[in-house]
C-alpha cells in the first residue's frame, strides 16, 4: 500500500532557496543583505495555509515559506566566517537574535565561558626521498608546533589502531594513517606515542575537532585531550605518501598553528509563548542548532539557522495552536570546543530541561 503524502509536502513540492554559499578554506566574505521580521511574506500570495495530520493535529503547509526570507537569511548569516567566539560569529548571533525579537520572542544572548580551539595554518613538506610541498590543514584540539616547524621520520600506520602504531614503529614519529581525522585518531596516537599523525581524508581534507571529550575539559578530562600534531592531507596526496613510505624511509617537516584557550562565547537563547487556551504552563520545546561554523557561507549549519528562523517566524505565527511554548537556541562552540555550549547549556540548566 502506497503512503499518504506527508502533509508537509504538498503536490511533491519542496523549497528552493538558492544556493549555497561556498568557498575554500577560511575565505573572504560574501555579500549580504538583512531579512525582515514577522508578518506575511508579501512575495508568496498565501495566508499561511494549514494542513493537518490525521487525528486533526494542524501543521504549517510549505506553501506558507517564505523563500525570499530563507535566501536573505542565508545571505545574511553567510558573510560571517563564524569561528567560535569570534567578532564575526557575534555578529551572526545579534542578527539572529534581531530577526527572532522581530517575531515577537523574548530573546537574549547568553556569554560563557568555553575552551575553544582554532586551527589556524598548517604546512608540510616532503623532504626525503624527494622535496615537495603538500597540501595539508591542522585541526581544532591538536599541539601546535614551533614557529620553524618540525622534522620528523613518517611511517605508515594503516587504519590507525594501536596494534598498526606498534606494529609500525611510530613511537616518536608522525604516523600516516587512512581515513579523516577523528577524536579517536588523535586518542590512539596519543597513547602510542607517536609525535603526531596525518590523516589520508577525502578529495579534500575535512575539518574536524579531535577532543574526545564532551563539551569543556574539566579537572578529571583534561589529561584525555590530545597530546599531538594532527595533520590532514587530501587522499590523492595521502595515497602518494603511502606508496612512498612503503618503499622506503619517508621524512618530512611540517608546522601546525593551533590557538586552543578559555574564550567567551555566544548562545542566542529565545522563548516563544504559548496561546491555546488549554497550553501547559511552562513547557516547552527545544529547538536548537549551532551557530558556529568553519567558514564564510551557507554550509554547517548557515542554512538550517536559516531555516530555523524561518520556522520560528511561522510558528510565531500560530501561537494559538501552541500547547507548549518553543525554545530556541542557537549554540557556539559546536565545531570548535566539542559541544561546549550545548553541554553547558545542559549541565547547567538541567533541571529546568528535565521539569519542563
Amino acid at each position: 500500500m502506497t503512503p499518504p503524502p506527508h502533509p508537509s509536502f504538498v503536490d511533491g513540492r519542496s523549497v528552493a532557496s538558492g544556493p549555497a554559499g561556498g568557498g575554500g578554506r577560511r575565505p573572504g566574505r560574501m555579500g549580504g543583505a538583512a531579512g525582515s521580521a514577522g508578518g506575511l511574506d508579501p512575495t508568496t500570495n498565501t495566508a499561511g495555509r494549514i494542513a493537518h495530520l490525521p487525528g486533526g493535529i494542524p501543521v504549517i503547509d510549505l506553501d506558507a515559506v517564505s523563500r525570499t526570507r530563507l535566501w536573505e537569511h542565508k545571505q545574511a548569516i553567510a558573510q560571517w566566517t563564524r569561528l567560535s567566539g569570534s567578532a564575526e560569529e557575534r555578529h551572526a548571533a545579534e542578527y539572529a537574535a534581531g530577526q527572532l525579537r522581530g517575531f515577537g520572542l523574548a530573546t537574549r544572548i547568553l556569554t560563557h565561558d568555553a575552551f575553544i580551539s582554532l586551527p589556524l595554518s598548517a604546512s608540510l613538506r616532503l623532504v626525503r626521498p624527494q622535496q615537495l610541498e603538500i597540501s595539508c590543514i591542522t585541526h581544532s584540539m591538536g599541539i601546535p608546533t614551533p614557529r620553524e616547524g618540525v622534522a620528523a621520520e613518517l611511517v605508515y600506520a594503516g587504519a590507525g589502531k594501536l596494534d598498526d602504531y606498534a606494529g609500525a614503529g611510530a613511537a616518536g614519529k608522525m604516523a600516516l594513517v587512512e581515513g579523516r581525522a577523528t577524536p579517536q585518531h588523535a586518542v590512539n596516537a596519543t597513547r602510542a606515542g607517536a609525535l603526531g599523525l596525518i590523516c589520508i581524508s577525502g578529495r579534500h581534507a575535512h575539518e574536524m575537532c579531535c577532543s574526545p571529550v564532551w563539551g569543556n575539559p574539566s579537572a578529571d578530562t583534561v589529561a584525555a585531550l590530545p597530546r599531538v600534531h594532527l595533520l590532514s592531507v587530501p587522499k590523492a596526496d595521502g595515497e602518494a605518501l603511502r606508496a612512498l613510505c612503503q618503499r622506503g624511509r619517508v621524512e618530512v617537516q611540517f608546522t601546525a598553528a593551533v590557538r586552543s584557550a578559555w574564550t567567551k562565547t555566544p548562545i542566542v537563547l529565545a522563548d516563544l509563548s504559548p496561546g491555546h487556551p488549554e497550553a501547559e504552563a511552562g513547557m516547552f520545546v527545544l529547538f536548537s542548532g549551532h551557530l558556529d561554523g568553519w567558514y564564510a557561507g551557507a554550509m554547517d549549519n548557515g542554512s538550517a539557522n536559516a531555516a530555523m528562523l524561518e520556522v520560528t517566524r511561522l510558528l510565531a505565527l500560530h501561537r494559538e495552536r501552541l500547547r507548549r511554548g518553543v525554545r530556541v537556541a542557537m549554540w557556539s562552540g559546536h565545531s570548535h570546543g566539542r559541544y561546549s555550549s550545548s553541554t553547558w547549556y545542559a549541565d547547567t540548566h538541567w533541571f529546568d530541561l528535565a521539569d519542563h
